[in-house]
């Protein structure tokens, strides 16, 4: 008889991989699409100069807290090799280089089957306030990888970097100044470099490789007539 065991075992695999980190809005300003116009900027700015950045790109997300703050897989299992709390931890992984987490973590993989059920049910799980985050990140073409955070189980989401579909879609364009724009929709505009980045969502006209923008959008990406900026529609 033949049987599968899932097992947890510490990798380095994601080393040189580029990260985007998390976003932080003020409550009065989770509204009008601000949360998603700052996601896709990222995206947008991988797209201007993308060899700067590693050939896939991933993101962390917060694993299951229960509603007093407890973190079940702390509790039951990483806290047990980490003597310390748990925001501590969370603090040294920031501020660090992580030597910390080499020299403290579990030598050999850990046996799913054996941790309570209170850990084994969050594994991979996402926050509920991370829920619209995973939506957004999925929408743009990251997919779980398997891995899963050493504190809190979160689970590591991950897309080959010229994949990412803002970066993918997204269309290098001259500007053109006008007064007015017939588009219905607004599109996402950037500048094409790192350098001095910007972003907006604003409402343009597409024609072959020229784009039309209004003085205003024009002034918000400090860019002038002749200008390079990348478009998404």
């Amino acid at each position: 008889m033949k049987l599968d065991h899932q097992t947890l075992v510490l990798v380095n695999e994601c080393t040189g991989w580029t990260e985007v980190g998390s976003l932080f809005l003020k409550a009065d300003r989770r509204k009008g699409g601000a949360g998603r116009l700052l996601s896709q900027s990222r995206y947008m700015l991988i797209g201007a100069q993308p060899d700067l950045f590693a050939d896939t790109v991933l993101a962390e997300l917060r694993g299951v807290f229960t509603p007093d703050g407890a973190c079940p897989f702390w509790d039951h299992v990483a806290h047990k090799f980490f003597p310390m709390e748990f925001d501590d931890a969370d603090r040294m992984t920031g501020s660090t280089d992580k030597q910390f987490i080499l020299d403290l973590a579990p030598r050999h993989p850990i046996y799913v089957e054996l941790l309570p059920e209170p850990a084994r049910a969050v594994i991979g799980k996402v926050h509920p306030q991370g829920v619209p985050a995973m939506a957004l990140l999925e929408s743009e073409g990251f997919r779980p990888n398997g891995l899963v955070d050493i504190f809190d189980a979160g689970p590591t989401v991950s897309c080959p970097r010229d994949m990412i579909r803002t970066v993918r879609d997204a269309r290098a364009l001259t500007v053109e100044i006008a007064t007015e724009i017939e588009a219905e929709l607004p599109a996402l505009i950037s500048t094409d470099s790192v350098a001095g980045f910007r972003a907006v969502r604003a409402k343009a006209d597409i024609e072959g490789d020229a784009v039309r923008l209004t003085a205003e959008t024009a002034a918000a990406l400090k860019v002038k007539a002749g200008a390079s900026v990348r478009v998404k529609t």
